[in-house]
């Protein structure tokens, strides 16, 4: 789990190839998909559940580490979802009549759910990464996919200019986001004359110039002790 590592869990039935569906008992530890992939969410644990017919079997999942934080784009948009809507989605557009370009058709695309990963450490907002071509003169209009909407009806949408923003589900206008991305450490290897399959002889009174490796190369901090 010091990045994310994917498992794949297989279901023995009696007879033989009976459906089975699978769950978590904490998603926010670890996730299974309905073909048995568990995905490690933080550390923790949570119960992996197989069930065909009435029978079940279950395993206990232990995430342990970090994972590492989820990439944030250059032109990315976070907002939180006013109370009382299900969904939130964001339309992004320029121009207008015929020189008009939009993200999708009304509503637009559907904001990602927060991540206890984020990379901007922006962990209860949904999030939503805009196109390129859509970063520069634009507006965004927020929605539930239904009748609610901000700004409303007929108005146009919140002036974005590209870069890191946030709304935060009220007001009328996007607020700038300091996003600090932590790299964590993956990895520190040893190397050094002598160095072979993790062992080093050495003679009384000799020395070793030993060499630690840390990765990736842009980790935050790669201080060795």
């Amino acid at each position: 789990s010091e990045g994310v590592a994917t498992k794949q869990l297989t279901a023995t039935t009696d007879p033989k190839g009976a459906s089975v569906s699978w769950s978590s008992s904490d998603k926010d530890v670890a996730t299974v998909s309905p073909k048995g992939v568990v995905t490690p969410r933080k550390a923790g644990k949570a119960t992996i559940t197989a069930k065909s017919g009435t029978k079940t079997s279950s395993i206990t999942v232990t995430v342990t580490g970090e994972l590492p934080p989820d990439p944030v784009k250059d032109n990315t948009i976070y907002a939180a979802k006013p109370s009382g809507w299900g969904k939130i989605y964001a339309y992004v557009y320029t121009g207008d009549g015929a020189t008009a370009a939009n993200n999708a058709a009304w509503p637009g695309v559907e904001m990602a759910a927060p991540s206890a990963t984020d990379g901007c450490q922006q962990t209860d907002l949904y999030k939503y990464v805009v196109p390129d071509s859509l970063a520069k003169g634009a507006k965004v209009i927020f929605n539930d996919g239904g009748s609610q909407q901000y700004p409303g009806s007929r108005q146009p949408g919140l002036d974005y200019n590209g870069g890191i923003v946030k709304w935060d589900g009220s007001s009328a206008a996007l607020g700038a986001v300091e996003c600090e991305t932590t790299i964590p450490v993956t990895s520190v290897s040893i190397s050094g004359d002598g160095v072979k399959d993790g062992k080093l002889s050495l003679k009384s009174g000799a020395s070793a110039q030993l060499t630690a490796t840390v990765r990736p190369d842009n980790a935050t901090d790669r201080k060795v002790s």
